[in-house]
């Protein structure tokens, strides 16, 4: 939990992006950053001698740009040490012209320092943008220096470190690598500071065609080389051990990490990112993006679900894009895994006894995921005895269908509550929430089962779930089952005055 700090007391951050005809992309990592609305930011660019529309897109975002610096450079650590050597901040960062910042990124880096004033670099979890898909990338863990040497990967889009530890370590090395210099930094780091870890979304890596970082034979023969300069330069060094650090309160159940990369994926178009995205409870950027699902009946527009870890609350953020154009098709399916309730004897057998009055939900039930907040409190307040019936957050089948739970795929539901942010919600209704309970729609476990092999690509239909009696039996008993443990797919409760 970060302390408060007055806005005046905000440190200042440089970033520096180095671009070399980076146009296509250069515009949405500007507004990125600019969208973070970080009192006391200087932005660098350093431009290598661009000969698409660069220099246009920097012209036109100028009013955001602090410091241009235009010439011919070796390599991007070239150009990077170039905007170091004018920056004026007290923390330092590099974001490349086809990647992003995570809502909140900035205020998050600062609070890190401010929370732990003896750390000299913080990095965080990062995420990937990949033909449309946002997901979160491999999970990253509190390291240190030998952690790094036995060939540890940070997310440099997701690294935050001081003005005066890049000094004190001469920098960005120039000369001998093009691919692998921010590795040999986070070494010649790490032999004198201890690195700080925040298990929260930070930055997000573009994979695209054609980048630098797509020839990992060269990068890894780079990263041996600095490992080899490392070893020569701190045998005699006493390191810093790692710090030992627990990871924040993250349900497991939404992590889901990036897998099977080089495949081919459907192509969607994304939302634009979301920089100004803020949790609809408690109007803060959210902790973690955790994944796009596709929607629309030819699966080429997405939605993009963030977590507030504040509220303990899913929300969609922004709204979906526009499709784009024909499908490409692709046989692999982002997050696709098997079934659960056939063969489950347990299921079935308690499906034959369970009445289907059990599971029924009240008709007349307010949604809050599916009306805005102030539509919600007045219709809410206007009732006397209202009834609240939304998504569960907790709900034991979102934590084992993963993305292919029904619920995330719901073109209505754009937010997903669990009982804290339902609490949190019926007092900001000024109501108390009483007797809240789960429940779990047939048809939306049927949904469910039969979206699993689809991952998170829409491609069940009403008619498939009418179609699926087999499924009838097992899904009553599994929804029984876990009802009664407060694990369902709804959360059901009545509010009072």
């Amino acid at each position: 939990m970060t302390r408060p700090m007055p806005s005046e007391q905000w440190p200042r951050i440089t970033v520096v992006t180095p671009n070399l005809n980076g146009g296509a992309h250069l515009e949405e990592t500007i507004l990125s950053i600019v969208n973070q609305h970080y009192p006391n930011l200087e932005y660098i660019i350093v431009d290598g001698g661009s000969t698409d529309d660069s220099l246009e897109i920097i012209q036109r975002q100028s009013h955001h740009v602090d410091l241009l610096l235009q010439g011919r450079d070796r390599n991007i650590y070239d150009a990077l040490a170039k905007g170091f050597e004018a920056a004026s901040g007290e923390i330092f960062a590099w974001l490349n012209s086809d990647d992003l910042y995570e809502p909140g990124a900035l205020f998050r880096a600062t609070a890190a320092f401010h929370d732990h004033p003896k750390r000299d670099v913080v990095y965080f979890e990062g995420t990937i943008l990949k033909e449309g898909w946002r997901l979160q990338n491999r999970p990253q863990r509190q390291i240190g220096y030998h952690d790094l040497l036995r060939g540890h990967i940070l997310y440099q889009e997701c690294v935050f470190f001081t003005r005066r530890a890049y000094h004190s370590v001469d920098g960005l090395d120039r000369a001998n690598f093009r691919l692998a210099g921010d590795y040999d930094l986070w070494l010649r780091l790490a032999a004198r500071y201890p690195f700080h870890f925040i298990p929260e979304s930070a930055g997000c890596f573009r994979i695209r065609p054609g980048q630098l970082s797509g020839d990992p034979r060269e990068y890894r023969r780079e990263m041996e080389v600095a490992r080899l300069l490392a070893i020569r330069r701190d045998q005699h060094r006493r390191i810093p051990p790692a710090p030992t650090s627990k990871r924040a309160a993250q349900p497991d159940h939404l992590v889901y990490p990036l897998r099977d990369e080089h495949l081919a994926w459907p192509l969607l178009t994304a939302p634009r990112p979301a920089s100004e995205g803020r949790c609809p409870l408690c109007g803060k950027p959210p902790a973690r993006l955790l994944f796009t699902t596709a929607c629309g009946p030819e699966s080429r527009s997405a939605r993009t679900w963030y977590h507030c870890a504040a509220c303990d609350l899913a929300f969609v953020d922004p709204p979906p894009g526009e499709p784009a154009g024909p499908p490409r098709p692709a046989p692999h399916r982002p997050f696709a895994t098997c079934g659960l309730l056939s063969g489950k004897p347990l299921y079935s057998i308690l499906g034959s006894l369970a009445r289907p009055s059990n599971l029924r939900v009240p008709t007349d039930a307010l949604n809050p995921a599916q009306t805005p907040l102030d539509e919600f409190v007045h219709a809410a307040r206007n009732r006397p005895h209202p009834i609240i019936a939304t998504p569960n957050l907790h709900s034991i089948w979102a934590a084992r269908y993963g993305p292919a739970w029904s619920q995330w795929h719901s073109p209505h539901v754009n937010a997903i509550y669990s009982p804290r942010a339902l609490r949190i919600l019926a007092k900001k209704s000024g109501l108390h929430l009483r007797h809240l309970h789960t429940a779990t729609p047939v048809e939306s476990l049927i949904h469910s089962e039969l979206q699993a092999p689809h991952g998170a690509c829409p491609g069940v239909t009403p008619e498939d779930i009418a179609r699926a009696r087999h499924l009838l039996t097992p899904a009553r008993g599994a929804a029984l089952l876990f009802d009664r443990l407060g694990r369902g797919d709804l959360l059901v409760a009545s509010l009072t005055r």
